[in-house]
């Protein structure tokens, strides 16, 4: 693996070999996070980004949040915390204005371009409507209310900065276990969570009441009660949907690998050699790779894709 800082001025220096690294990806998490630990140097040079790369694969590149020289007895040591491109949207705040019918690339290009970012990728088609930016709100917080709101999705970034909504990572299946290639697991645990679920979300009509029942036969057959509320803005679609989640929420699925399984969040996967045979219908949730003296090791969450 390779690992580089930049100064502010564009000056790259080699990092070297850390001592320790880990960097976590999330699916809730609009930005992936990384933390390091480097021998150092003496050079003082503060440095303001960080790229990393393993085989020729971009696994990293973002801002440097935190730097500090730590001085023990076994010698000088330099901490970098850093966050990657989707951070500058959760740390500004967007101007606050009101939008008639605007299209998605619209929001991306005043919400989202100003920050380096230029691709995104989203379903054909889609609704509009009025959208209104209110005082307060980052420029993440707009980017997401307008693809949940008229795109039926939360959005996701992936480490190449490409913005998606209601579209898959690229990567294409991965698979954990098995003997033809697959990402070597050494533990697994499954947890189910119940009280995530919910039975029934009822949507508001015009008239402000809330007759509109979309229930979970599912979870009502689980014997669970659990209901929640939607305004007016909402419909059975967007109803559909928090049943949908509440589902996906209520089943994970953890791994622990000795390797460096740096998958997409979103990204399908399946489990082979696990007690029972194959699990099928999974997406990656949340990854965390390290790196130490060690080796490799990387946690995988996973959830049911529906």
């Amino acid at each position: 693996m390779t690992f580089e800082g930049f100064t502010a001025a564009g000056v790259r220096c080699d990092l070297g070999i850390p001592v320790s690294v880990r960097i976590n990806r999330g699916e809730d998490a609009p930005a992936d996070d990384f933390t390091g630990l480097f021998p150092w140097g003496g050079a003082d040079k503060p440095i303001s980004r960080i790229r990393v790369a393993r085989e020729g694969r971009l696994c990293f590149f973002g801002f440097v949040d935190e730097q500090a020289r730590e001085f023990a007895e076994d010698g000088a040591m330099l901490k970098i915390v850093a966050r990657s491109r989707a951070a500058l949207l959760l740390d500004n705040e967007a101007m606050p204005q009101a939008y008639c019918a605007p299209h998605f690339s619209t929001v991306f290009r005043r919400h989202a371009a100003p920050y380096g970012f230029s691709r995104y990728e989203i379903p054909p088609g889609g609704k509009t409507g009025e959208f209104s930016v209110s005082k307060g709100m980052s420029e993440w917080q707009v980017l997401e209310s307008f693809c949940c709101r008229y795109l039926g999705a939360v959005p996701r970034i992936t480490r190449d900065d490409v913005f998606l909504a209601g579209v898959r990572p690229a990567d294409g299946l991965v698979v954990f276990g098995g003997l033809s290639g697959g990402i070597p697991w050494t533990s697994l645990s499954i947890r189910r969570k119940d009280w995530e679920r919910i039975s029934d979300v009822f949507v508001q009509s015009k008239r402000g009441d809330y007759t509109t029942r979309v229930p979970d036969g599912e979870t009502a057959r689980m014997g669970i009660v659990r209901k929640r509320y939607l305004s007016a803005s909402g419909g059975v679609s967007d109803a559909d949907r928090v049943l949908a989640a509440a589902r996906r929420r209520s089943f994970e699925l953890e791994l622990e690998c000795p390797a460096w399984a740096d998958a997409e969040p979103g990204t399908p996967a399946v489990v082979r050699g696990a007690p029972g045979g194959e699990i099928s219908g999974l997406s990656v949730y949340q990854v965390s790779c390290s790196l130490t003296g060690e080796g490799e090791r990387t946690a995988v969450v996973l959830r049911r894709e529906r």
